[in-house]
């Protein structure tokens, strides 16, 4: 990948750590991994957490523009920004968070 000028190698492995262990580690720990699927005590819960998931794609939505500026700061090649928004992004932040989905996951 080429750096913009006045870029080193250094800091473009210092900017890749940084996403990956600071920015990404963090979003992904936030997300709910389990959904409750019975009952009205457990509806209840579901709706929180699906409250939470929201708030964690936003966070993922958030991260991933972020990330993306400070690519692009460092790297001359668009490709690696890009991927960030691609059709992962697009799942995550676009899919179907709703109870009935995710309970059965």
């Amino acid at each position: 990948m080429l750096l913009r000028p006045g870029r080193t190698c250094d800091e473009a492995l210092e900017l890749l750590k940084n996403v990956t262990d600071q920015g990404l580690n963090d979003v992904q720990n936030s997300v709910p991994h389990f959904f409750p699927s019975g009952g009205e005590e457990d509806a209840s819960r579901r709706t929180e957490k699906i409250k939470h998931l929201h708030h964690v794609v936003n966070q993922y939505d958030q991260w991933t523009l972020q990330a993306t500026k400070s690519l692009l700061e460092v790297f001359a090649n668009r490709s690696i920004a890009t991927r960030l928004r691609g059709e992962r992004y697009a799942s995550v932040v676009f899919g179907d968070h709703t109870a009935n989905r995710l309970a059965s996951c």
